[in-house]
């Protein structure tokens, strides 16, 4: 009897635990593989279509531009010449790199990849775009002075220099955010599989 009272006492007593620990889930979201693969492929989309963005605005913007360019300017010279040939080397490079950093991600077959694998990888793709980024940086840098230069007809007109040149530090600047919000969803996937896979 004495056994029953206790086991009894254990019973209520585990009993309004469970409810505690109910009414603390109640309102917890619980992660299930399909949420994580949700997410998983919603981020994975997104990168690739960045990476497909980006391509087709260095394959078909920068040779647009670089025409516009040259048929409006094709009697300035060797410096009109110069520029729109610079903008367009410039978009023709973006677009190799951004191909070569797309093709070593595979971010349309990363969740099919062994853990190894994908980890590679996202690190080899890390590496390529830090290196892709160093590549840019001198041809962006001409660029760049080339356009304030240009845009003040190669004279020392402030206004035009200053607004010039800010507008081209907040687009670099912005491009710079949208590059690190894509690694970080690239980090978020590969993290995603691993958790998938445990």
């Amino acid at each position: 009897m004495n056994q029953q009272i206790v086991d009894m006492a254990d019973f209520q007593e585990l009993k309004s635990q469970f409810g505690l620990l109910n009414k603390k889930l109640e309102h917890q979201r619980i992660v299930t593989d399909e949420l994580l693969q949700n997410s998983m492929k919603a981020n994975m989309n997104s990168v690739d279509r960045w990476y497909k963005q980006r391509m087709l605005l260095s394959g078909v913007a920068a040779p647009v531009v670089a025409v516009v360019f040259l048929a409006r300017n094709y009697d300035m010279g060797a410096a009109s010449w110069g520029f729109g040939l610079l903008v367009l080397l410039v978009g023709l490079l973006e677009l190799i790199l951004a191909l070569s950093e797309y093709r070593t991600l595979d971010i349309v077959h990363l969740a099919t990849k062994s853990m190894t694998e994908a980890t590679e990888r996202v690190c080899r793709h890390r590496k390529m775009v830090a290196r892709n980024q160093f590549i840019l940086s001198v041809p962006l840098v001409v660029v760049v002075a080339w356009t304030v230069l240009y845009a003040s007809r190669f004279t020392l007109n402030l206004p035009i220099i200053a607004l010039t040149s800010a507008l081209i530090v907040v687009s670099l600047m912005w491009g710079f955010k949208l590059l690190k919000r894509r690694l970080r969803q690239i980090d978020e996937v590969l993290h995603q599989i691993e958790q998938l896979r445990q």
